[in-house]
């Protein structure tokens, strides 16, 4: 009977939790970031690819979580973006790392480290990369020179 007592208790507690949470989520404030870049608005490829991260982040969070991106030069220079970052002057640092090996060795594997490995087994190019070179290893050999 205790049992019965205790599971119907939690089970209530639970509800009533599952209840009070979007309560607790609207109530919180909403977040303002500055993201400092070191490249120009002339480079759409790479600070428009910043902004459309902030907008996309933007609506994800119905606006609650924002994010104004500032070219180079606009709120720090160019090569200041990461000092910024380590001065809380900024939230985000929106760069290519291995601008600053200097001041760390670590910054210059930022850039480079997804093409260390090669060419990963699956990508948008050749998804069936994988499945095709296990169907031929599983042929035999006068099969695969066809």
């Amino acid at each position: 009977m205790q049992r019965r007592s205790f599971i119907r208790k939690t089970g209530l507690a639970g509800v009533l939790a599952a209840g009070a949470a979007p309560a607790i989520v609207n109530a919180q404030a909403s977040i303002r970031w500055r993201v400092a870049s070191s490249f120009p608005r002339s480079l759409d490829t790479i600070f428009g690819g910043a902004e459309v991260f902030a907008k996309k982040v933007g609506e994800m969070t119905g606006g609650k979580f924002q994010i104004s991106t500032h070219a180079a030069g606009e709120l720090m220079p160019a090569f200041g973006v990461v000092d910024g970052v380590q001065n809380a002057t900024v939230e985000v640092a929106h760069t290519a790392p291995y601008y600053f090996f200097g001041k760390d060795p670590v910054f210059a594997l930022g850039c480079v480290a997804t093409y260390l490995w090669g060419r990963p087994p699956l990508s948008p190019r050749n998804p069936d990369r994988r499945r095709e070179s296990r169907s031929r290893a599983r042929r035999p050999p006068a099969a695969r020179a066809r």
